[in-house]
């Protein structure tokens, strides 16, 4: 019996709609740009140091306390006690020696035992383990089963490790010169030829460190923009002391950072001891390097601060499909050379205050940074505008906040009400914004389309304004882009697409193709520049075997897409201002503005801003995103930051449930007021925009003093919360 016609007709309608579905599935996959992963500059070069010769077998006559003299500069002398393997420098103008461990009449006072008692007298701490069994073990080199061998070497001399039993081994070589001290661990001095595996070196864990009879100090971390740890101390002992990684967790072992966390931004430590200090500059292997600072009580009686090296990354791996893994180390080792540089102060100069000016020399004489500001007449306010954003679901569409129109009259208004220079960053502006398809070039339709987008740029220039255009390349939502995963995602050490949820990280080399085509369109425009917001946040590897890329790997392509987007528009900026983005940056939006306080820090200083203050300018967030409104306006005015907000010309609301949800007052009309008396007040520091920070104090309780280096000082009074600018300086 034959069908009914209508289920004929159903079946022939049904099949239709699948045609159609599967040809729009097909051409939303062919239509989505061929992405590629080569790139127009030349790679990054990987060449490692050489293991120094050796020059002379004898390494000199030794004192009656058992110090060998084995180099001297003219202000510094590097001594050697083979005996115990201490190494020291001495001041030979003070008189003060920097040890790298307790000496006996010091160390005969700690009460631990065991391992912890003989970590306090080795020159490094050592993490390894059997491929057949995944367990950290600990040597130090006050182990048995350690050969040591001592070579002279040029510039100092070189220790060599061997390990008889786990047949590990290394050397390290200590270089003096005019600055100080400089410590190297060279990878091709490594050697594993058994079953052991090297996970990691702490190199001279208590170098410097403060016994119980010390003078009162202070541990420099990197933690924020700068914090220190005083003894003796004054707060209550917490937890184990202080341990974070540079630059924050590595994402590929499947370890995110927790959201309230923010990462070590600069690669660099300190310590204060009465009118002694130095800092330690990480040269080599930060990209896998911890910094560590113990307070006395949590291992014996030292203060100390120190570099660790991770050889091996540590990451869970999943034996099946449900979640359930084990702790696990990478296979090969990360090869890099390790370097840290040590560099003293003494009198004046040894404080929070020299450290920060002695690494801002650092990395200006080693070209890590290379932008230089110029003198202004007036602050510019760094006003990001956001165009609007999809929602979380991608459901409800793009929801409009601020058009090319509008972001047209509001800095038009801006100039007439007496803003006479700014930066604006138009945020969110690609088609779906956040959820956007492709990340090339696509404007969302509802912003106003191209003429509009040309004609608010030209006014802004008519007005003396520089625009720049939010580059979001370095991530994107699979469930969305059109791009595949596996194609273009970075992959995690298991090999498989690194995902956070249903985001993923773009390969490098994808990102910065993706910047290429973004600045090819909006130089058409005549945008000025470029705002990464992901760049100097965050940096990971690719275990992508096409590209299997090292943290420096990234970070040098970053840094090419910086100078990309400076060759061809005109400038760039980042937000937060990890160490790598400093090279090529010439703004920072985010400059970290508090230290992550559970960590035991007792203060907070300005370390950060004196390394860049003169050189990159840099705001410490949005004005209409402040927790403590007028303290932490305070605190940008007190640290040299610039004036910012983050404001949209409709209601808030439009931004409920979207991505860039958070911003929880933005409306322009609202935020006018207040935006053009903070204007008009960071507008009396335009005279310090260029100069160097010279000198940062605390006056009394409450009160802080900046000083620049052509003789303005801003006082900064946090009970009245008021702020006065002199000229002439303020001692």
């Amino acid at each position: 019996m034959d069908k009914p016609i209508w289920k004929n007709r159903k079946v022939t309608i049904s099949a239709a709609v699948a045609i159609m579905l599967l040809a729009v599935w097909l051409y939303s996959i062919l239509s989505a740009p061929a992405l590629s992963g080569k790139v127009d500059f030349e790679p990054r070069k990987t060449d490692f140091m050489p293991v120094a010769q050796q020059s002379q077998a004898n390494l000199g006559e030794a004192d009656a306390n058992g110090w060998t003299a084995v180099k001297k500069t003219g202000r510094y002398a590097l001594l050697l006690n083979e005996a115990t393997g201490n190494v020291a420098v001495r001041d030979n103008e003070g008189g003060f020696e920097w040890t790298a461990f307790a000496k006996p009449q010091q160390l005969a006072k700690e009460k631990v035992s065991g391992l912890l008692r003989t970590n306090l007298e080795s020159s490094f701490i050592m993490e390894y383990f059997a491929a057949s069994k995944i367990q950290r073990q600990i040597k130090n080199a006050k182990d048995e089963q350690l050969g040591i061998q001592y070579i002279r070497t040029e510039s100092g001399f070189a220790a060599v490790y061997q390990f008889k039993d786990i047949q590990i081994g290394f050397r390290m070589e200590y270089e003096l010169n005019e600055n100080g001290l400089k410590v190297y661990i060279p990878v091709e001095s490594i050697t594993e030829k058994a079953e052991f595996r090297l996970i990691s070196i702490e190199s001279l864990p208590f170098f410097g460190a403060a016994a119980l009879d010390a003078q009162p100090g202070y541990m420099f971390v990197p933690d924020g923009p700068g914090g220190l740890i005083r003894f003796p101390q004054t707060n209550i002992l917490v937890g184990k002391g202080y341990e974070q990684p540079v630059y924050g967790p590595e994402y590929t072992g499947n370890q995110f950072p927790e959201t309230n966390m923010a990462p070590l931004a600069l690669p660099v430590f300190g310590m204060k001891q009465g009118a002694n200090a130095f800092v330690a500059m990480i040269d080599k292997g930060e990209y896998t390097a911890w910094i560590k600072a113990i307070p006395s009580g949590v291992v014996g009686s030292m203060n100390s601060v120190s570099a660790k090296f991770i050889y091996r990354q540590e990451y869970d791996r999943r034996l099946s499909l449900g979640g359930a893994s084990i702790r696990a180390f990478q296979e090969e080792m990360t090869k890099q050379d390790r370097a840290v540089e040590y560099r003293f102060l003494a009198g004046d100069e040894a404080d929070y205050v020299g450290m920060a000016q002695t690494y801002r020399k650092f990395m200006l004489d080693s070209e890590r940074i290379t932008s230089q500001l110029e003198p202004v007449e007036h602050v510019p306010l760094d006003l990001t505008l956001i165009a609007g954003d999809s929602d979380w679901n991608g459901n409800a569409g793009y929801s409009v906040a601020t058009t090319f129109p509008q972001a047209k009259l509001i800095q038009e208004d801006l100039k007439k009400s007496g803003v006479e220079a700014m930066n604006i960053t138009y945020e969110t502006w690609l088609k779906d914004g956040s959820l956007s398809e492709q990340r090339t070039f696509s404007l969302e339709g509802k912003l106003g389309g191209e003429k509009a987008l040309k004609s608010f740029v030209d006014s802004a220039h008519s007005n003396g304004y520089k625009v720049l255009f939010q580059a979001q390349v370095t991530d994107a939502d699979s469930e969305f882009a059109k791009h595949s995963p596996k194609s273009y995602g970075i992959r995690s050490i298991e090999g498989n697409v690194l995902m956070d949820g249903s985001w993923i990280w773009f390969n490098p080399n994808v990102a910065y193709n993706l910047t290429k085509n973004l600045g090819e369109h909006l130089k058409k425009f005549g945008v000025d520049g470029l705002q990464f917001p992901g760049i100097g946040s965050a940096i990971y590897r690719d275990y992508n075997p096409e590209y299997n890329y090292q943290r420096e790997d990234t970070a040098y392509v970053f840094q090419q897409m910086q100078r990309y987007a400076t060759q061809e528009l005109g400038t760039n900026g980042v937000y937060f201002g990890n160490a790598y983005s400093l090279k090529y940056a010439k703004h920072i939006q985010g400059l970290p503005n508090d230290v992550n306080d559970h960590y035991g820090i007792d203060e907070m200083v300005p370390f950060m801003p004196i390394v860049l203050h003169g050189n990159i300018s840099y705001n410490m967030g949005n004005g209409n995103i402040r927790n403590d409104y007028e303290t932490e306006f305070l605190k940008a005015i007190e640290y040299g930051a610039i004036p910012a907000f983050a404001l949209t010309n409709e209601s808030t609301l439009a931004l409920q449930d979207t991505y860039s949800w958070g911003v929880y007052s933005s409306r322009y009309e609202f935020w006018r007021e207040k935006l053009l008396k903070e204007y008009r007040d960071f507008d009396q520091l335009a005279s310090t925009f260029d100069q160097p920070i010279t000198d940062h104090r605390q006056l009394s309780d409450n009160v802080f003093v900046t000083e620049y280096a052509n003789g303005v000082s801003v006082t900064v009074d946090y009970n009245s919360k008021s702020f006065r600018v002199e000229k002439g300086g303020s001692r």
